[in-house]
């Protein structure tokens, strides 16, 4: 058996046992490209703040006072004003629950589309573990991070099968475009050669980084690429000293409100729309 004949047959057979987690990686992938937009458009859609002439945004810390009216005892771990002076501005009570609020009158407004949370939590669940919940993500995380190493193997074996052991224009033409008037195998053989052609760099770049996220040697590859050390384990946050990230305290709320006056002051004059979020634990 060749080379070449092995390789098929890898191919093959990985191809059709990784089939469907890769099917529903890339369905709930797709589906959250777009979670943050469709969640904007839905919770503006609810709660459409009507613009007053000459009425600024509150501050952060009354935007807190007014919630734990509501809700005593209540500390969000982000706050989010948006530019789009018909957005409400948003606390994060934890990663399950959004409360809204009028971001000129400090009225809450109440908990946003839950239904469209509901669905992206599942298709996050699905993505990064297969559905699977409590202690059996782990089992689902493997088997996402397996199928993501034979994602790559496929693409990287599939150039390799797709490359013409002969150059020609004709040969060229029949690998990158589609044959009309092709049917059964022939046109099903020359449309996998076709898409796999001109989809193979965002596939590679994408499938790429899934594995880095699904793997730590793998980030820490990244990083040493890069001439950096890789972080230890819960330093990861971009921009982390490890030797201060012991001693530095949590973000005080009263802090807020200067925040967002030096985040105001610093991005006038952009000329562009800012949304200012601040996390607080």
């Amino acid at each position: 058996m060749t080379i070449r004949k092995a390789i098929f047959w890898f191919h093959l057979v990985l191809g059709c046992l990784a089939g469907i987690i890769v099917l529903v990686m890339s369905v709930t992938g797709i589906a959250l490209t777009y979670q943050k937009q469709i969640t904007s458009w839905a919770d503006k859609r609810m709660f459409k703040i009507e613009p007053v002439d000459g009425r600024i945004a509150l501050s952060p810390e009354l935007l807190l006072k007014n919630l734990q009216k509501v809700r005593p005892g209540a500390r969000p771990t982000s706050i989010n004003i948006s530019s789009d002076p018909e957005m409400p501005a948003s606390m994060a009570l934890g990663p399950a629950e959004m409360i809204f609020a009028n971001p000129r009158t400090g009225e809450i407004l109440g908990t946003g589309a839950q239904g469209i949370r509901t669905f992206f939590r599942v298709m996050t669940d699905w993505h990064r573990w297969l559905g699977f919940s409590g202690g059996n993500r782990g089992i689902g995380r493997a088997v996402t991070g397996a199928g993501n190493l034979i994602f790559l193997f496929l693409a990287i074996t599939g150039l390799y099968l797709w490359w013409p052991q002969k150059w020609t224009r004709g040969i060229l033409r029949a690998l990158t475009w589609f044959r009309l008037g092709s049917t059964g195998k022939a046109r099903d053989s020359n449309w996998h050669y076709v898409f796999g052609f001109w989809c193979i760099v965002p596939l590679i770049a994408i499938i790429t980084s899934g594995v880095v996220i699904s793997y730590s040697w793998a980030s820490n590859l990244v990083f040493r690429i890069a001439g950096e050390e890789p972080p230890k384990l819960g330093l990861r946050r971009p921009g982390m000293n490890p030797a201060t990230a012991r001693t530095n305290p949590p973000l005080q709320l009263q802090d807020l409100d200067q925040l967002f006056q030096n985040v105001q002051t610093q991005s006038a004059g952009y000329g562009c729309r800012q949304n200012v979020s601040f996390h607080c634990g």
